[in-house]
């Protein structure tokens, strides 16, 4: 029972719902709800116009195959998802194509299956295929006609006064390169052909005598410039620096055999007597050191030949009569005296140590006891 009065105002007894008015979901006239639990979602059902409680809410697809253009049956490992366009649908296949290579005859110009042990590959010009291993081996020299060779080591060839030889041919195969070891006696006459050129400089010409020692020549030839380039380098030894050591010698318990043919930059060290008067020229491609004794007239040092940047070493002598009095009227204009140097020599036993700048500029000073 409920009470209005004036103002509308409705009045209700305890425990009595007042007319009109809702207090839940349940009571609204277009909801069915029946013994909601927890979790459980309204959802419109519009066959009935009711909004219901349902326990499992409506969601959409959680994997692959709830697609409706999916059909990913049961998949494999590294299968992928191809298009089938008569089923219209995606299935799990294997990838198409030829499997990764794992081996070298699974390459297309690759042929191997021939192939035993120290095989190598060599291309035939449209597959590689097993070849037996070609060990370098030695070649006979002719020095009038030498052709690249492919794996040879062409012999060692003595030139003396009574062997002289001529270079005048070379293979024209593009980059090859072959090393020729010839021993110089230091006098014998090298004649080279018009295609052989210096390696550093293509235009200079090679020398026609070649140091005395084991000289390796290597010759390369430059199909561009149409050029057998080459390049000679000398090894030696010496015990006096005119003639190379021969024999055995030991070296603290090493023993070296064969000595000439050893490369020892501290021998360039050692002094090399030269001349007491007149003219004279240092090579500096043959040592380092020279010593000219007690002079007995003026002594004219002049530019020296073959030196390399960074090269140290030291000129001395005795003027103990007195023939130089300054070394800038001794030596060659390439000599620059360090800064704040006398250039003077004295009548006494002199030094000049010296160290090479660049080819056309060799620092020095004067020192004495």
């Amino acid at each position: 029972m409920s009470i209005e009065n004036e103002n509308g105002t409705i009045y209700n007894r305890v425990g009595e719902t007042p007319s009109g008015v809702f207090v839940s979901l349940r009571d609204l006239t277009d909801t069915d709800i029946q013994n909601p639990q927890t979790g459980e979602i309204i959802v419109y059902d519009v066959e009935t116009g009711m909004w219901s409680n349902q326990g499992q809410p409506i969601t959409g697809a959680q994997t692959l195959d709830e697609l409706n253009d999916v059909d990913a049956g049961s998949p494999n490992d590294n299968q992928v998802l191809t298009y089938d366009a008569a089923t219209q649908k995606w299935n799990a296949e294997d990838p198409q194509g030829a499997a990764p290579s794992i081996g070298m005859d699974d390459l297309t110009d690759v042929d191997s299956a021939a192939a035993v042990n120290l095989d190598t590959l060599m291309y035939d010009g449209a597959n590689w295929g097993p070849k037996p291993y070609l060990a370098p081996v030695r070649s006979a020299f002719n020095p009038a006609a030498v052709t690249f060779e492919r794996n040879k080591i062409h012999n060692t060839y003595n030139v003396t006064t009574a062997t002289s030889i001529v270079f005048s041919a070379m293979g024209a195969v593009d980059g090859m390169i072959i090393t020729v070891p010839i021993n110089s006696d230091g006098s014998s006459v090298i004649t080279w052909g018009a295609q052989f050129r210096d390696l550093g400089d293509h235009t200079a010409t090679l020398p026609t005598v070649l140091p005395l020692g084991v000289n390796t020549v290597i010759m390369q030839y430059d199909a561009t410039l149409g050029l057998v380039l080459v390049e000679i380098v000398t090894q030696r030894f010496k015990s006096n620096g005119q003639y190379p050591m021969t024999g055995n010698m030991d070296m603290n318990g090493f023993n070296i055999n064969n000595c000439n043919q050893v490369n020892a930059e501290f021998i360039r060290r050692e002094p090399f007597t030269g001349p007491t008067s007149g003219a004279f020229i240092p090579d500096f491609g043959e040592r380092s050191d020279f010593f000219h004794g007690v002079l007995t007239a003026a002594l004219t040092i002049g530019n020296p030949t073959n030196q390399e940047i960074g090269q140290e070493g030291v000129i001395f002598f005795d003027n103990s009569g007195g023939f130089v009095t300054d070394s800038v009227a001794m030596l060659g204009t390439n000599f620059k005296i360090m800064s704040d140097r006398s250039t003077v020599i004295p009548a006494k036993k002199i030094m000049i140590p010296y160290k090479v700048w660049s080819p056309a500029t060799i620092f020095y000073s004067v020192e004495y006891a």
